[in-house]
Parts: structure tokens; C-alpha cells; sequence
């Protein structure tokens, strides 16, 4: 089932293709933007001289603070020529709507992303 979301969700994605040094998004910008990493990789430049991280495909970028309509708390880096999907933040608010099961795919993907950042769940 939660595959099925996965699909509907990421056929809706528009494609972008970056280059390495670009950024996607800088810290405390407004998170207007979801990124899915099909391909590549990026790295996420945390604040205050935290370690950095860098994270591969498969992977969504952006997520957290679009869903709580806050800034975006890193800056994320691209590392070498990467294909990313772009969701406009409404047309996943629109998408949890429509799909039952989108929150709970959401959650699992931001669990996994927290896991991966060694954040600690609050």
C-alpha cells in the first residue's frame, strides 16, 4: 500500500537536474520546495559547525520544514550531477489529502531521514 503511495507521489514530481555546487535551498530560507534525490548525491550543511552530511539517492530533501511551514534549518549542497524531483509544498499538502495513506508514508520517510542525520526524535 504504502508503495503504491510512493508511486502516485513521485509521478507527480517535476525533474530537475543539478550540477554540482549548486544549492538547492540555504539555510533559513522559506521552505516553498520538496525534493526527491532520484540520482546523486548532496550534502546537508548544517548550523553552528555541526557535522555535515551527505545523503544519496532515494531520499527526500526539504520535507520537514515544508510540512511545518518553517525555514529551512541547513543548507543543502548538491555534490555531483544529480536528478531530483520537485514538489511545489501545496501539491503536497493537496496529495495528503487526496491519499489516505500519505501521512503515515510521510512519517516513515522522515523517521528514515532522522535515523540517517542521527537526529533524535522530539
Amino acid at each position: 500500500m504504502l508503495l503504491d503511495t510512493e508511486k502516485l507521489l513521485l509521478a507527480r514530481g517535476t525533474e530537475l537536474y543539478a550540477h554540482k555546487g549548486e544549492y538547492l535551498y540555504r539555510k533559513e530560507q522559506l521552505a516553498e520546495f520538496v525534493f526527491y534525490l532520484k540520482d546523486g548525491s548532496v550534502e546537508i550543511l548544517p548550523e553552528n559547525g555541526k557535522e555535515n552530511h551527505r545523503l544519496q539517492s532515494r531520499c527526500f530533501l526539504g520535507l520537514h520544514e515544508a510540512l511545518l511551514n518553517v525555514e529551512h534549518q541547513a543548507s543543502v549542497k548538491v555534490n555531483d550531477e544529480s536528478i531530483l524531483l520537485v514538489f511545489d509544498k501545496q501539491e503536497i499538502e493537496h496529495f495528503m489529502e487526496e491519499h489516505r495513506m500519505a501521512r503515515r508514508y510521510f512519517m516513515i520517510k522522515l523517521c528514515d531521514q532522522m535515523d540517517l542525520l542521527h537526529k533524535s526524535y522530539e
